[in-house]
């Protein structure tokens, strides 16, 4: 029964992670099938900016109203989204079923990773959380190129159809396999301004990273205004939508600050690495496209492993060897010329995938771990909510400090024409140069969170993790 309920478990995070990258590969043959190619990209800003928003609220409801019931109100409604999407005759009424797509899945990840969290104790827990992190981290790098081939063999429409047999199945199976205590959910007054405050505030501060003028300045005035009220809601609230007791513990928020950095890392490298590999390298369009494959197979090989190597070293070992890989595959990427070999490149993409698969199931483990049932939702929903949050915020700093370190002038679409080969090759160095001046300054950034997330590691975990070790009897 138990492998009939993770089949379950894993086909929601499989679908959710690839909604995150399934449309970047074929948004031209949305755009001219729906058009108003400018509100596109509110498609994936939408999905993002909804699934941030419910995945603390899926920790909370988890704690009162029973993971079964969380999970499948997650599946029902990206269910739902899906077929909107399918059948969307316009671009809002797309980024509306977006939306509630992106509902869905924040609610569904976090409660799975906590049931998985009440099924399994100790290896087998960090094991399962280790199989949950490949998939997860497989999905979203497979998302393109998964669209690419829906779309050209099909039509888009079928990315969402595809998905609905799917949640049927998923829904099937957690009904049948899932034995869920309901005496076990708590019961009260559901904080419902809180709810309404924390999605207003996190909304409008997402917002003012995707906007600009004036629209930027009013999301900047909502997000003060909302994070006020939600604060002053939070200490009056008896039983608060977030509970800010669960921060109180000292090593938790390190933990959570070293998800925040594995996020930056891993979205940046996913985000960045194909275009190094293309305009700062000259690779060929295939062979950039390849450059992620080091990443994931970095990834799947390490979460494979913590199971196993927890037998033999401690899990703050096994975590600074994650971030130890980053740091290294940062400084790579930033020190890189395009006189180094192509292997360099596939190096750096392997080390950050390494310590994105050590890292990923091993923070689970550990906010999971000896935590009372009518937590264990929340610090799970915590640690999505870091990990995603520092994946968003990560890219976009990286955009802007990527975008300032190029000239006024640049402008550049691959192709030279008009010019003498000699001075395409001096022209062809000299973009290459900008582009490379930026990555520098990208992962150099990405190799101080790395450092951050050490000093947290070292600074703050060390007696609780080692007793985790102890009790897992490692």
């Amino acid at each position: 029964m138990n492998k009939m309920l993770v089949t379950a478990l894993l086909l929601g995070s499989i679908l959710s992670a690839l909604e995150f990258t399934v449309i970047a590969s074929v948004a031209p043959v949305i755009v001219a099938d729906l058009g108003e190619p400018d509100l596109f990209a509110w498609a994936t800003t939408g999905y993002m900016i909804a699934s941030t928003v419910f995945t603390l609220i899926s920790g909370k409801l988890c704690d009162r109203l029973g993971r079964k019931r969380t999970f499948l109100a997650g599946v029902v409604l990206f269910g739902l989204g899906s077929i909107a999407c399918g059948f969307a005759t316009n671009m809002p009424i797309f980024i509306v079923s977006r939306i509630v797509q992106g509902l869905g899945g924040g609610l569904l990840v976090p409660a799975s990773s906590t049931i998985v969290g009440d099924v399994y104790e100790g290896e087998k827990r960090v094991k399962m959380q280790s199989v949950f992190a490949a998939a997860w981290g497989l999905s979203a790098i497979a998302g393109p190129s998964l669209g690419s081939y829906v779309a050209f063999h099909w039509q888009w429409r079928w990315l969402f159809f595809l998905n609905v047999p799917i949640v049927l199945l998923i829904v099937l199976i957690t009904a049948v396999a899932l034995q869920e205590k309901q005496s076990s959910a708590i019961h009260g007054r559901f904080d419902f301004r809180g709810m309404l405050l924390m999605c207003g505030s996190l909304a409008a501060f997402l917002l003012v990273f995707e906007t600009e003028g004036f629209v930027q300045v009013i999301s900047i005035v909502c997000t003060l205004l909302f994070g006020t009220a939600l604060f002053l809601s939070l200490r009056a609230a008896q039983d608060p939508i977030v509970d800010l007791k669960l921060m109180g513990r000292r090593d938790i928020r390190r933990i959570y600050m070293i998800a925040a950095v594995m996020g930056a890392n891993t979205f940046v490298a996913i985000t960045f690495l194909p275009f190094v590999a293309l305009w700062g390298l000259g690779f060929q369009a295939k062979e950039a496209g390849q450059v992620l494959l080091p990443l994931t197979l970095g990834a799947v090989i390490a979460t494979i492993s913590c199971g196993y190597l927890l037998r033999a070293l401690s899990s703050r070992a096994i975590m600074f060897a994650g971030l130890l890989g980053m740091l290294i595959g940062d400084a790579l990427v930033a020190m890189m010329a395009n006189s180094w070999p192509d292997g360099a490149l596939y190096l750096a993409a392997g080390l950050i995938g390494l310590g994105t698969g050590f890292l990923m199931p091993l923070l689970s483990a550990y906010v999971q771990h000896g935590a009372e049932w009518s937590e264990k939702g929340m610090l799970t929903a915590f640690l999505s909510f870091f990990r995603s949050m520092g994946g968003s915020l990560g890219v976009i700093i990286a955009a802007f400090l990527f975008k300032r370190s190029l000239p006024a002038s640049f402008h550049w679409d691959g192709e030279f024409t008009g010019l003498t080969p000699e001075e395409t090759l001096t022209e062809q160095a000299s973009q290459y140069s900008f582009v490379m001046n930026g990555v520098h300054d990208v992962f150099w950034l990405c190799g101080l969170l790395a450092l951050v997330g050490v000093s947290c590691l070292l600074q703050g975990t060390k007696a609780a993790i080692w007793k985790h070790q102890k009790e897992q009897g490692a």
